[in-house]
């Protein structure tokens, strides 16, 4: 991509001109060493035959295929070094214009604005408290429900308080049921203590207790106001992907409250899928 720093061009500049140089050179050494050549040539062939009309004529037309070709070379040499400067420096433009002009675009839509946030009143989720977690089965709660309706997320709302605890997708129970699945290939010397949770029982406490260091379900999710934007929600789901670092299971969801606080009602939710769809729209 071209730069257009003061640095660059100068430094193309000087290059320019270099080439412009070594280009006109060139040309004068080709032209002189083959006019020399040439007199050189026609003066022997003039000894032999003193016609000077037919000597003219072959002069003329020698010089004038000279001058040719070597108008070719230099415009060919000067229009492939410019031309591909162009070209990149068109690209890089067009580009920013692009990427300007969807930034724009999503500043422009409001989380509130029709078919941007999922209704939650009416969405597939489940209502729960922090104390419910170990009783709450993934199989009957979550896979079940999410198979029935073909959807590969579901939302977790506290049911005091409406606050959003999370979303869980499938493919994260997936992943956690497949550990489950897996034997060892060596018993451990003694058993483990506590619950050993199996593919069948397994619980959303077991799941956010498996969970690394310091990553829980509602730090997957990034909250935003109600006023925000579609460009808001991504430079929110940027910033929780960032925060929770390599660790993480990646934000993918974005819930919408009264004033972007985790513990008020969530009114609204945003999937990635939605911002995919909405941004190339922008574009």
């Amino acid at each position: 991509m071209s730069d257009t720093s003061g640095d660059y061009l100068n430094k193309l500049a000087e290059e320019r001109g270099k080439l412009s140089r070594l280009v006109m050179g060139g040309a004068a050494w080709m032209i002189g060493g083959a006019l020399v050549v040439s007199s050189i040539g026609l003066a022997v062939w003039a000894f032999a035959r003193p016609e000077l009309n037919q000597l003219v004529n072959i002069f003329d037309k020698l010089v004038t295929g000279i001058l040719a070709l070597v108008g070719a070379w230099v415009g060919a040499v000067i229009a492939f070094y410019f031309a591909r400067d162009n070209f990149e420096s068109a690209s890089a433009q067009a580009q920013k214009s692009f990427g300007m002009s969807q930034n724009e675009q999503l500043a422009a839509i409001k989380v509130t604005d029709t078919d941007v946030m999922i209704d939650v009143s009416t969405a597939l989720k489940a209502e729960l408290d922090f104390s419910d977690f170990d009783a709450t089965v993934l199989q009957t709660a979550f896979i079940a429900p999410m198979a029935a309706k073909g959807y590969k997320r579901m939302p977790i709302f506290d049911k005091s308080g409406g606050g959003g605890l999370g979303v869980l997708h499938l493919s994260t129970i997936n992943e956690y049921l497949v550990k489950l699945a897996v034997k060892p290939v060596a018993p451990p010397p003694s058993p483990s203590p506590g619950r050993v949770p199996t593919v069948e029982d397994a619980t959303l406490g077991d799941l956010a207790k498996s969970l690394p260091t310091g990553i829980t379900l509602q730090s997957t999710v990034a909250f935003v106001p109600r006023t925000a934007t579609l460009l808001d929600v991504q430079i929110a789901m940027k910033g929780q992907n960032d925060s929770q670092g390599k660790s993480g299971m990646g934000c993918e969801d974005v819930f919408v409250t009264s004033t972007g606080d985790s513990k008020e009602k969530v009114i609204g939710w945003i999937t990635n899928v939605k911002l995919r769809e909405k941004a190339a729209f922008a574009g």
